[in-house]
């Protein structure tokens, strides 16, 4: 190899020292970004094919990128935060400025799950990249996993919803004398309007195994509702007939309706297939339930380790809008770096396959979870030192074969 030739294997070798160097720089910067993923460098020869024996001609770089590499995960405080544990990531796209999302295009990837409902319901991370996710039909819980959708809420509030089935279940008590009324059993009902109403029973023992049952409910017509109907129990506690002219006698199933004003007509239907006669002090009311729900304003937004994303509302309702899933890649190593940690994909990565999480190898979700860089800070300035130290020999090479250049000339 000639000294020329010497000089240029040796700016070869500083040039890769600098790449080497540059990612440390920018894996250092990055020690605290949420989702960041390492960045390494790989040298390979440079070998002239001109000459037999072959001569080295320098060296070269080449990024390696390690997409696939789990960072430490640290729990948050914050709901909507999410963290992946597997090889999944997350489906985005860039907020739109308006606040009024685009249709879903340019899809793009990250691991950087600090995602808040920003101005227009989305949930975005710090970067302005919205969460992508299959739509879920809140009344049946069916997810459309044909298409991804921008994951916004919109239902602030829950509508009322009208009382219609009364569970009653209670033991009455067998050896009460004869015209022993037991205390009022209450329950809370709602209306169309999300009004809320009182409904009260109330047993009088009119026989040997033989009752009368009173239903009341103020305000549900003019004059209140009152309704009555006669029981029978076998010799072994159980219902035996129904009798009533105010209601319709349906097994063990009273139905009537209840009119409230400025509401609409509530056809009702009390259930007393529970309804025992065995001995005891007093009655006894193990549970008297409804299934009517007042109107709710927004509470909170939530996101369980499935994905699934429910809104809270202050009545106790949870609905499911979303469901977020994960994008897997044949080969993550290769996607395409973007600013704000995200990758999109390319020839060399393969299409994203979209898995619900826990499933296909995907990884699991982790909720109120944030997952750290992956930058090992310790490994880093090992590094940087070897890439001083090989970057200072290259430069020695090149005053040395320069030394010797002019020992030349003089001669």
């Amino acid at each position: 190899m000639s000294l020329l030739n010497s000089i240029s294997t040796a700016i070869t070798g500083m040039t890769a020292q600098s790449a080497s160097l540059a990612n440390v720089s920018d894996n250092l910067a990055n020690a605290s970004t949420t989702g960041y993923k390492n960045i390494g460098t790989q040298f390979s020869d440079l070998v002239s094919t001109e000459t037999v024996p072959t001569t080295g001609k320098g060296v070269r770089t080449a990024p390696v990128y390690y997409n696939n590499q789990q960072g430490s995960i640290s729990t948050m405080n914050i709901e909507t935060y999410l963290a992946v544990s597997g090889r999944g990531f997350f489906p985005v796209q860039v907020e739109d400025e308006s606040g009024v999302q685009p249709a879903v295009s340019d899809v793009c990837y990250t691991r950087s799950g600090d995602f808040v409902m920003n101005r227009g319901g989305y949930l975005a991370n710090s970067e302005n990249y919205c969460l992508l996710g299959w739509t879920v039909d809140p009344a049946t819980g069916i997810v459309n996993t044909s298409s991804l959708a921008p994951v916004q809420i919109t239902d602030f509030t829950d509508d009322a919803v009208a009382t219609a089935t009364l569970g009653y279940e209670a033991n009455l008590p067998s050896d009460a004398a004869v015209g022993y009324t037991t205390p009022a059993s209450l329950v809370h009902i709602y209306d169309s309007l999300g009004v809320e109403h009182d409904v009260t029973y109330t047993w009088t023992k009119t026989g040997i195994n033989a009752w009368d049952l009173t239903v009341s409910a103020p305000d549900a017509g003019s004059p209140d509702f009152t309704g009555t109907a006669s029981y029978t129990f076998t010799t072994t506690g159980q219902v035996d007939t129904i009798t009533s002219t105010d209601f319709t006698v349906t097994g063990t199933d009273l139905g009537y309706t209840l009119n409230y004003a400025g509401a609409a007509a509530q056809p009702m239907i009390s259930q007393f297939a529970d309804l025992t006669q065995f001995a005891d002090e007093t009655i006894s009311v193990v549970a008297f339930t409804q299934d009517g729900i007042p109107a709710g304003s927004f509470g909170s937004t939530t996101i369980d380790a499935g994905g699934f994303v429910s809104v809270n509302y202050n009545n106790g309702v949870s609905r499911v809008y979303f469901q977020i899933p994960l994008a897997t890649f044949n080969s993550a190593e290769n996607l395409q770096r973007k600013s704000g940690t995200a990758f999109t994909e390319t020839e060399g990565s393969g299409a994203a396959t979209y898995h619900a999480a826990n499933s296909e190898g995907a990884g699991k979700i982790v909720t109120n979870a944030l997952e750290n860089s992956t930058v090992d800070i310790a490994q880093q300035f090992t590094i940087m030192i070897q890439a001083q130290q090989a970057y200072a020999a290259n430069s020695k090479t090149i005053t040395t074969a320069d030394s010797m250049l002019q020992t030349l000339i003089t001669v």
